[in-house]
């Protein structure tokens, strides 16, 4: 018995290990840690738009579905006459991949995950065809404050899609300028990230890297490689120390100057004069910088630059 007992358990362990080793490397989308969410909730949560599977069916969120159809529905019309089978068909193969990336296990049928993949991914693809055509025919969104909602909304770390899927989906319109679907998505951005770089080209192999929108926005928000190596060249200072605050400094003489640079990392100090690039600060900044963090805290690569960005800021007030 007590033979058998050890079988059992130890077979059991062995699958929990094999299950895990299988799909933990695969994941890419996360849910914000406990801890972060209690200070904030609202930070992090949707506000008219789900994305994926993390939101998806919340009831304050249902009204929007009724336009993801309808976006698709144009879409098809643009593209194809009238059905949907040649983006099911291409989207189909993904549904495991896609469904690993979270890492959060999901009760969803995989009849309604690809419906989700199609509708969820349809709709960003054709509201940056309208946005960009100048043809935003829903009446909802000629609304300022709906539209900056659901921007808001698509680049929340918990309310994303595997950006493969989005490839794919703009492959089908135009396989050959998926570079304009990048460009036109980080465009989307600009005016809420000052310094965001929009003329990146990505192709087959480079978009591999990328996890989902709120990582392309990210990775393109950071400083260019030039700046990072002129500084990772730099010399080390044995002495150096925390900056004081602002109050500080000015006492101390130091001047202040808004910088004229559009990057939030050009920061200058010479003869006696700070000069730092200014923020315009909105209803959805506060959730901006806390969900960009958030995406910074489970990339591997160091420095974490909107961190330590944010940091410095908050040690000047």
């Amino acid at each position: 018995m007590a033979d058998e007992i050890r079988t059992r358990v130890c077979a059991r362990i062995e699958g929990k290990l094999q299950a895990l080793s299988s799909t933990f490397s695969e994941h890419t989308i996360f849910r914000v840690p406990r801890r972060l969410h209690e200070v904030n909730e609202k930070a992090y949560e949707p506000e008219i738009i789900s994305i994926g599977p993390y939101h998806r069916g919340k009831n304050h969120l249902e009204m929007m579905e009724v336009h993801k159809v309808r976006f698709l529905g144009m879409l098809l019309r643009r593209t194809n006459g009238h059905t949907a089978e040649p983006f099911v068909a291409a989207l189909r193969g993904m549904v495991e991949k896609a469904r690993n990336c979270y890492s959060e296990p999901s009760s969803i049928s995989t009849e309604d995950f690809l419906e989700m993949l199609v509708l969820d991914g349809g709709f960003i693809v054709e509201l940056m065809h309208q946005l960009f055509d100048r043809n935003m025919d829903e009446y909802v969104f000629r609304l300022e404050s709906t539209f900056s909602g659901v921007l808001h909304d698509l680049i929340l770390f918990e309310n994303q899609l595997p950006f493969f899927v989005l490839w794919e989906l703009f492959g089908l319109m135009r396989g050959n300028e998926r570079e304009i679907f990048v460009r036109r998505l980080l465009l989307l951005f600009c005016r809420r990230m000052p310094g965001l770089r929009v003329n990146v080209v990505y192709d087959n192999t480079s978009i591999e890297n990328v996890k989902h929108l709120l990582d392309l926005v990210h990775g393109n928000w950071l400083p260019s490689r030039e700046v990072t190596e002129h500084y990772s060249q730099a010399p080390e200072d044995s002495n150096c120390s925390f900056i004081r605050s602002a109050t500080e400094l000015k006492e101390a003489g130091i001047r202040f100057k808004r910088g004229e640079g559009n990057s939030l990392f050009d920061i200058k100090f010479r003869n006696g004069v700070l000069e730092i690039p200014m923020i315009k600060i909105t209803d959805y900044t506060e959730s901006l910088y806390r969900n960009v963090i958030v995406c910074e805290q489970f990339e591997k690569e160091d420095p974490k630059y909107l961190t330590e960005f944010t940091t410095y800021y908050l040690e000047k007030c």
